[in-house]
């Protein structure tokens, strides 16, 4: 839980980084897409295991939609 926090927190100050400058920092982008992408992967896998209720899919739609919006960034300003 820790490090799931620590990573949250990381994966933000990024996200602040890079609103004030999205082309140098790009690169950040698409680990943002990867990351929310394996967030989504790890937490549905296990909802489709039956480890896990719906509340934690639920939250992790959020990070699905962040990473399609993260996407259509990158393609509506390419570099």
């Amino acid at each position: 839980r820790d490090m799931s926090m620590l990573l949250v927190a990381l994966f933000g100050f990024a996200y602040w980084r890079i609103a004030f400058d999205p082309q140098r920092l790009r690169p950040y982008i698409e680990l943002g897409i990867l990351g929310k992408s394996l967030v989504v992967v790890a937490i549905y896998g296990h909802w489709l295991a039956g480890h896990i209720d719906w509340q934690l899919p639920a939250v992790a739609f959020g990070d699905a939609v962040f990473a399609l919006l993260f996407l259509q960034f990158l393609r509506r300003y390419p570099h």
